[in-house]
């Protein structure tokens, strides 16, 4: 029997080896490829991840060569169209040129998909050169605003030259509200 014990020990050795070949070093193989295409995986994402980086820096990048363009269409071209902002405007502008500003009404705003049109009518007294600088400053403005007609009729007595105007006047905004903004709400 003591010669036994050694054949049955290297016998069950040689069988539990095989076993190991047979049952475990599938297994590790199988463990060993998904580690590696987990690897790959995470390369990938790495790479994208990079990828992304890259991007919003060209991106933020673009966006700041072209800043100053697009505040200059947004200020002719303002998302909305503000009736206090036009009424402070056209107050403004007219006591700067010596004009007396008399009435502004509402401003009614034509629906469109792209470009929001608001036509107002507007009441001004004063001197004709007033009213010339009155128009070129309007002009000149950054805002894109469209004198669309314009009656004039004398206030003063005739030695005195003093007119009263009435003005259609139309602004312009892009896809913004549908209706003039109070401030308010």
């Amino acid at each position: 029997m003591n010669r036994l014990i050694p054949i049955i020990s290297v016998f069950l050795l040689i069988v539990f080896a095989i076993g190991v070949y047979i049952f475990l070093l599938p297994e590790y193989q199988k463990f060993s490829l998904l580690g590696v295409q987990i690897q790959a995986k995470e390369s990938d994402l790495a790479q994208k991840e990079q990828d992304l980086v890259d991007m919003s820096a060209d991106l933020n990048k673009a966006y700041s060569e072209y800043r100053d363009e697009s505040a200059a269409v947004n200020s002719v071209l303002p998302e909305n169209i503000s009736a206090p902002s036009l009424f402070n405007y056209m107050l403004k502008s007219s006591s700067e040129n010596g004009l007396i500003l008399e009435d502004v009404g509402w401003p009614k705003i034509s629906p469109s998909e792209d470009v929001k049109k608001a036509s107002f009518p507007v009441t001004m007294t004063g001197s004709y050169e007033a009213f010339k600088n009155f128009l070129s400053s309007t002009y000149k403005s950054g805002r894109l605003i469209e004198v669309e007609s314009v009656n004039l009729s004398s206030v003063g007595k005739k030695n005195e030259d003093l007119f009263r105007f009435l003005l259609s006047l139309s602004v312009y905004g892009h896809s913004g509200e549908t209706q003039p903004t109070t401030g308010g709400k």
